[in-house]
């Protein structure tokens, strides 16, 4: 999307609005990429900007870009979202991503939730993904399994 509206470079473009700390996080992957001897490529940076970076995007302080760009990524069955539905939606799955990267305890929280919510965000973007990525998860069928002391009989098909 921002690709497409403000070019491959779109990270230096000023019209796109990212805040100061944004921009600090870029300038600290352009200088660790160059520190690596690797070329500095729009590929490149994309890649290496951090989960909460992106997230981070779709704060309120970034209306515009929600406005302007990134609304078009989200359909729901029932019609348009809200961006702080999606917001909220990504802090989630973020969190949790986080937790689990970070070897923290996770199984008090409601991972069937959790759970929901990634689905919720892929199907949002992609519904075919969703279809595909719900067929090939394990979650489900080792989640009530009966070795699990956490089971929950309430999982969604």
């Amino acid at each position: 999307m921002l690709s497409k509206a403000y070019g491959s470079h779109w990270y230096t473009v000023t019209a796109v609005g990212l805040n100061s700390k944004h921009q600090a996080n870029i300038s600290e992957l352009t200088d660790k990429l160059t520190n690596e001897r690797k070329p500095v490529t729009p590929g490149r940076i994309v890649c290496g900007l951090s989960f909460g970076f992106w997230t981070s995007l779709y704060a309120k302080s970034y209306n515009n870009l929600w406005m302007n760009h990134f609304h078009a990524l989200f359909k729901s069955p029932t019609g348009g979202l809200r961006r702080s539905t999606v917001q909220d939606n990504l802090l989630a799955v973020k969190n949790l991503r986080n937790r689990v990267a970070h070897h923290e305890p996770v199984l008090h929280l409601d991972l069937v939730g959790k759970y929901e919510a990634i689905f919720k965000a892929i199907g949002w973007m992609c519904p075919e993904t969703e279809k595909w990525a719900r067929a090939h998860s394990r979650f489900a069928q080792i989640w009530q399994s009966e070795e699990n002391p956490y089971f929950s009989p309430n999982l969604p098909a």
